[in-house]
């Protein structure tokens, strides 16, 4: 199985919630994968891991910097 994430700055006034709908993804996966016990616990200036799946095409992970795959 081919795991996926890739790397995100977090901007002033953006919420988990926010990332995670950017990315198709839920909330609970981004906290587990970058140790968060809160949602508010996130600042602006942190770069955090997002959870998406290997080989997706989609344009956020596309236009991404950082794409980091993993066989497992």
């Amino acid at each position: 199985m081919k795991l996926a994430f890739l790397m995100h700055k977090v901007k002033r006034g953006e919420t988990l919630s926010k990332v995670a709908r950017r990315y198709n993804t839920t909330v609970q996966p981004i906290m587990y994968l970058n140790n968060l016990r809160s949602a508010k616990s996130l600042k602006p200036g942190m770069v955090i891991a997002i959870p998406v799946r290997a080989g997706k095409k989609g344009r956020e992970v596309a236009n991404a910097r950082s794409l980091h795959e993993f066989d497992g």
